[in-house]
């Protein structure tokens, strides 16, 4: 939980005012950052006498408007957002004042570094798809599951426990098939990572979210929304901010999608009575596509079959027939699947 600055009000200075203006505004309150705000309250910037100091060495006036030389990219959180995973950030550039913004960008608060962090762990259930066979991977995945493919030294399913480790959350259950012992000896009870790992066992592939109607019992217990994510993904998501959405907007299921964009090889033409019209070299499409992170109410695990095959594209054409809400969360940060070689050989080439 974030802590809000209740002396955050005295920092905010709209983006009209002059050097001189905020001169006095900074030398009054002896602080070294003060937050631009536009009329309606939305974060422009932020201002320190760094910068000023700086505009002033570049020709700036004491009458010329901040306009120019205010940061128009600061750092800032939202009210959900745990801090934890920004501690290193915060500890190498020094920052002691943070904007805290609300989802439309608004400014609501002021967090300082001064003060204690109080870090909330969050108990509701993630499962973490990683029974699969890995087929598309092979020959990479001939003996380890496509889950503990390496990506910077690090597996995949690593990488996804620690990022929903720094948003708070610690329950954590692997649905595991293909070399599960694999898994179960590098991740055991996952005491090592600062979490708890469960493993549910398929005995033979139930599809994408079949195997959690194997642990319905638990989850109908704790009533509360369960995470489900694909094994296979690299990407940069705060789940916090995907359950706080899912919560406020009362969805009973959301679905987190991202773009994807295919260059078609080619040069495609458009003809007309055997003319040409136009013609586009190598054209992008771009599609909006899931991102294999889903948050689902607690009651929809009842629509699971037991032991049988089922996908969460079986789910949601269920909850679409039934005509229920369901959700969509766009994650504007970088995805990628590990699904067949070059995907892998993109993904490593990216991090590197």
């Amino acid at each position: 939980m974030i802590i809000i600055d209740k002396n955050w009000k005295k920092l905010v200075i709209k983006d009209n005012l002059n050097v001189k203006q905020t001169l006095i505004k900074l030398n009054k309150l002896g602080s070294q950052i003060l937050f631009v705000c536009s009329k309606n309250g939305k974060l422009s910037g932020t201002i320190t006498d760094g910068d000023i100091r700086r505009g002033l060495i570049n020709g700036f006036k004491l009458k010329n408007s901040i306009a120019k030389i205010f940061n128009k990219k600061p750092f800032f959180v939202f009210k959900n957002s745990n801090l934890e995973k920004f501690q290193k950030l915060i500890n190498e550039y020094r920052i002691r004042k943070i904007p805290i913004l609300d989802n439309q960008n608004t400014l609501i608060g002021a967090y300082s570094v001064e003060q204690k962090i109080e870090y909330k762990k969050i108990e509701n259930e993630i499962i973490i798809m990683a029974g699969g066979r890995g087929q598309r991977l092979r020959p990479i995945t001939q003996k380890i599951p496509k889950p503990m493919v390496k990506i910077n030294g690090r597996p995949i399913l690593e990488k996804l426990i620690l990022n929903c480790k720094d948003a708070g959350y610690y329950n954590f259950n692997i649905s595991v098939n293909y070399l599960k012992n694999i898994i179960k000896k590098y991740f055991q009870n996952g005491e090592s990572l600062g979490v708890k790992i469960n493993y549910i066992d398929e005995k033979s592939p139930l599809g994408t979210v079949g195997s959690v109607g194997l642990i319905k019992k638990r989850i109908l217990k704790k009533k509360k929304p369960i995470i489900v994510i694909n094994g296979d993904i690299i990407a940069n998501f705060d789940l916090s901010e995907i359950l706080y959405f899912h919560n406020k907007n009362k969805n009973l299921i959301t679905i987190v999608s991202s773009n994807y964009d295919f260059q078609n090889p080619y040069g495609v033409i458009k003809t007309k009575a055997r003319k040409l019209v136009s013609i586009k070299e190598k054209p992008i499409y771009s599609s909006e596509i899931l991102a294999g992170i889903y948050v689902l109410d607690h009651n929809l695990v009842k629509l699971i079959p037991n032991k049988k095959v089922f996908d969460m594209t079986d789910l949601i054409n269920l909850l679409l027939k039934k005509k229920f809400k369901i959700g969509n969360y766009k994650m504007e940060k970088y995805w990628h699947e590990i699904g067949n070689v070059n995907q892998y050989n993109d993904v490593i080439h990216y991090f590197s």
